[in-house]
């Protein structure tokens, strides 16, 4: 992205997981990073996040809680949820439900990594297209992309205070 903006000081303020699609929030100007940064830090950004993932049957509720610990797991490009303090919680809602899958919105309080893909499978529901969860699966040609889409990022810009809000265009 640097090289083809031709913006050789464009810095991502948070990361996505290589297969998630949809928003990151990008600062250009060095002496901004920290303070974009720090929304991220002190949780003063909203993160919403649709995912479509395998049903096998309607559950009996439509909204989830999930607070737990995240922690490295094996081979070391895992997660796995241990013992101790919770360091990971989403709030996760099921909008919708169709043939074998939901569509369900996620609200992340806190940024792990993989923690999305972790709490869907915690709660009976991978998203569909994850190869390292629930079990690590090889890709093989026709298998659909990860399922899951950075769709929504709100703030209070820390710079001119004025809301901010900003939606993707992508769907899934």
């Amino acid at each position: 992205l640097q090289r083809s903006t031709g913006l050789a000081t464009l810095t991502p303020m948070h990361r996505l997981d290589r297969e998630t699609g949809g928003l990151l929030l990008l600062a250009i100007k060095p002496d901004a990073r920290a303070h974009y940064h720090r929304l991220f830090a002190e949780a003063m950004i909203e993160r919403e996040y649709l995912a479509v993932a395998h049903i096998e049957e309607a559950p009996g509720q439509r909204r989830w809680r999930v607070e737990n610990r995240i922690a490295p797991g094996e081979p070391w490009y895992r997660q796995q949820i241990a013992e101790g303090p919770a360091n990971a919680v989403t709030e996760i809602e099921l909008l919708d439900l169709r043939e074998g899958a939901g569509l369900f919105r996620l609200l992340p309080k806190t940024g792990r990594k993989h923690q999305l893909r972790i709490h869907m499978v915690s709660i009976g529901f991978p998203i569909i297209g994850d190869p390292f969860y629930p079990k690590i699966r090889a890709r093989r040609d026709g298998d659909p992309p990860l399922q899951l889409l950075a769709s929504r990022l709100a703030f209070i810009d820390p710079l001119s205070r004025a809301p901010r809000c900003f939606t993707s265009v992508r769907q899934l």
